[in-house]
């Protein structure tokens, strides 16, 4: 049984998938958390916020 989590092939579509979306998840929950850090720090260095800001963080 253990060594069938070492061998990728052979796990089914779904393990695979499965795996996939929960790193992609954790990846872009990352990047979520930074760009609110960066959202965070421009206003409190920049009194007005225009909507460039935004699309500055979001890219």
């Amino acid at each position: 049984e253990n060594t069938r989590l070492l061998d990728e092939d052979s796990w089914s579509e779904r393990e695979k998938k499965a795996i996939w979306y929960r790193r992609e998840r954790s990846k872009s929950l990352k990047r979520f958390v930074s760009s609110l850090d960066e959202l965070k720090n421009l206003c409190s260095t920049e009194s007005r916020v225009g909507p460039d800001t935004f699309s500055q963080i979001w890219k």
